[in-house]
């Protein structure tokens, strides 16, 4: 699972280090097969699906920051050139992309959302959502908010990993949790 929230104009994503697709029959470890990429201009992009799956993110050249500045329209029109003859990849997948105080959501109806809040994709994405809504506006430390975030799924779903990694756009170093 992925989530990502925006706080002071920073964007903010997590995601446990465990890639399950059942219908694929695959277990990955996502230390090899990361869910999150720093991309060209150091834009954060991450997936779940087979899109993670298949390791599609690292090689994907639809991330294209110009001029340091990532546009919706700019970003829209790569992602539907890239994805076209892919549908296969995209019909289960989800795509978070964060850069400097921009969060962008790209679901497998080939939608793009820029959001000025938070999202989750992936596994128990919808109690991460639940949990944020509740409690988003009563926390101040984003680094508390997304390990209680992952605490309040784990609860509830079983295959999400312990360890989390955290990564902002501001500092953009991956720190690992251990047993969040």
């Amino acid at each position: 699972m992925i989530i990502a929230f925006k706080k002071n104009d920073i964007v903010y994503l997590g995601y446990d280090q465990y890639i399950k697709f059942e219908e694929a029959g695959h277990t990955l470890n996502a230390k090899e097969n990361s869910k999150v990429i720093k991309k060209y201009n150091d834009a954060l992009a991450g997936a779940s699906g087979p899109l993670a799956l298949n390791n599609f993110m690292r090689t994907a050249n639809w991330l294209v920051v110009e001029d340091e500045k990532l546009e919706y329209d700019q970003l829209f029109v790569n992602l539907l050139v890239s994805f076209r003859d892919r549908r296969d990849l995209v019909a289960d997948s989800r795509i978070i992309i964060a850069y400097k105080d921009k969060l962008f959501l790209f679901r497998e109806g080939m939608d793009l959302f820029e959001l000025d809040d938070f999202c989750a994709c992936g596994t128990g994405e919808q109690y991460a959502i639940g949990y944020l809504y509740m409690n988003f506006d009563k926390e101040n430390d984003p680094e508390k908010l997304m390990k209680d975030t992952f605490a309040y799924v784990r609860k509830r779903v079983t295959n999400i990993g312990k360890d989390i990694v955290l990564v902002n756009t501001r500092d953009l170093e991956f720190v690992e949790v251990k047993k969040c």
